[in-house]
């Protein structure tokens, strides 16, 4: 068992039919205390843990204190266990593909919950401990590492009994009641008598426990899936590293590295999400290159799709809008022309839901975004399919006109390449000026419009004022806001208060100027 100091205590206990007095019979019990780390650098060759030397007597004139050892002793005929054997000893014991399941599904979980294992063997007393060992080499061969380093285990008990560290116990036969209150929740085999009890399963959807049993004969397989599942779970959570779901996920991840193409397709948007999830770890990108290149080999295969004119699913093309965080620098020019294909498609096969949704993962992006309508809008014919129709739509959704101030000026912010787009700035202004006949004070509209667009212009940080053209583009919107006044104002609802606020009333010179541009309606107004 594992203490919660990290150490690891490995012990045996062997009747002796008279102690050192030679009057009564006695217990005679040698433990090992294993350093913080070491089944984490040696626990993978669970053998030596199985195999270990113990004493079976001790002479007290030798002292109280026993020598420090420089590693685990290990006993010269320890057991490695062929395939053959592995398979005669299940059968032995009784345990078929369905109960192995249940037994390394019940341990796996054991170690990252509450619940205890019980397993009654159909094997004389005698007999349990030798054949309960045998039965731990099938299972921790069937583990992954951080779960073999943390699997505590008592090879005999008379009874169940919960303790602290111990998650699998094999207990003589007869000792398990299964009336018993104390572990109707735990995990119960009792393989004597035949029910296994709490460990109901939805057999369909089990791919760590259909590989583990399907590799039982092939254990050089199982261990090359242990080193890439060790090192994809670099730097995750405690609790994920002794997950069973952990490793369904990390499953079916191997297997598609090993060429299951068709797990793959049959949820590709999954798949996805699941490397995405194990790069998102600090270095991971070279850490676990090879994650980093099965997730880059499928992002080929979606790219190829969306070439020849597919439209794919939201999953999908968040999981790829989500990589450019992972290595935007080095495939961002790549993500871009996978959205300018999608969004193209999408439109083109009147499918708005996904053009709309791929639109709204590009504004939650804002570096993907920028580089984005950096080329669309800088490539010939992309403005007018992918920025003018869209930038549109989004104007019209402004509620109110400072609403509308405020979406502008953060697409100047954002991307000072639209002040380049006529078709941009047109629509700011015309919007802006509907929006202002919608409100019930427009004088008071306009003025705030006017003190929010000399806000944006002169903010220190990011003010339009510092951006080439964003000064011309505030006085256009200014201008739009003055036009609204003079152009649109119904007079007769105009109050003497709302008509003495409007500002350009006070510049008479710059008023009559202004005015003697339009038409004698406008000069007459």
């Amino acid at each position: 068992f594992r203490t919660e100091t990290g150490e690891t205590v490995l012990g045996r206990s062997v009747y002796q039919p008279a102690d050192f007095t030679g009057l009564r019979s006695a217990f005679f019990t040698h433990n090992y205390v294993l350093p913080p780390g070491w089944m984490e650098q040696t626990g993978t060759d669970y053998r030596r843990l199985l195999n270990a030397q113990f004493a079976d007597h001790y002479d007290i004139e030798l002292g109280p204190d026993l020598p420090e050892l420089g590693d685990l002793p290990v006993a010269k005929d320890g057991q490695n266990m062929t395939a053959a054997e592995v398979m005669a000893l299940l059968e032995e014991l009784h345990i078929d593909e369905k109960v192995f399941k249940q037994l390394l599904f019940a341990a796996m979980s054991s170690v990252s919950g509450k619940k205890k294992v019980y397993i009654v063997l159909d094997v004389p007393v005698e007999q349990l401990s030798v054949k309960a060992r045998e039965l731990l080499h099938v299972l921790y061969g069937s583990l992954p590492y951080a779960l073999r380093s943390e699997l505590g285990f008592l090879t005999y008990a008379k009874e169940p009994q919960s303790k602290k560290g111990i998650h699998l116990t094999f207990v003589e036969k007869g000792g398990l009641r299964l009336g018993d209150r104390s572990v109707e929740k735990d995990y119960l085999f009792e393989l004597a008598a035949g029910p296994v009890i709490n460990v109901d399963l939805d057999w369909s959807k089990q791919p760590y426990l259909d590989f583990a049993w399907a590799n039982l004969r092939n254990p050089e397989r199982l261990e090359d899936f242990y080193a890439f599942a060790d090192q994809m779970m670099e730097g995750m959570e405690p609790i994920r590293r002794i997950s069973v779901a952990g490793y369904h996920e990390l499953c079916m991840l191997y297997q598609i590295d090993q060429g299951r193409e068709e797990l793959y397709t049959a949820q590709p948007g999954t798949v996805l999400r699941c490397i995405l999830d194990y790069l998102s770890t600090p270095g991971a990108v070279h850490a676990k290159a090879r994650l980093n290149q099965l997730f880059l080999t499928r992002f080929d295969k979606e790219l190829d799709r969306v070439k020849l004119g597919e439209v794919p699913g939201t999953d999908i093309i968040e999981s790829i809008k989500d990589y450019y965080a992972v290595d935007g620098k080095n495939f961002g020019l790549r993500i871009v022309e996978y959205f300018i294909r999608t969004i193209n498609n999408a439109l083109s096969q009147q499918r708005e839901d996904i053009a709309q949704a791929a639109y709204g993962m590009l504004e939650s992006t804002p570096a993907l975004s920028r580089t984005f309508f950096a080329r669309v809008l800088s490539s010939p014919g992309l403005p007018a399919l992918l920025f003018e129709p869209y930038i549109e739509n989004r104007l019209k959704q402004a509620a109110t006109a400072s609403d509308l101030v405020e979406l502008a000026g953060a697409w100047v912010q954002n991307h000072p390449i639209v002040l380049e787009n006529a078709v941009f700035t047109k629509l700011a202004e015309t919007q802006l000026m509907d929006k202002l006949g919608r409100e019930s004070d427009p004088v008071r509209a306009v003025n705030a419009v006017m003190d929010q667009l000399d806000d944006l212009e002169r903010d220190p940080g990011r003010g339009l004022g510092q951006i080439e053209g964003g000064s011309r583009f505030v006085d256009r919107l200014v201008y739009a806001a003055n036009l609204f006044l003079l152009k649109d104002l119904d007079l007769e609802r105009l109050s003497r208060e709302q008509l003495l606020d409007i500002g350009f009333l006070r510049e008479s010179k710059e008023l009559r100027s202004w005015v003697s541009r339009f038409d004698a309606r406008i000069r007459s107004k």
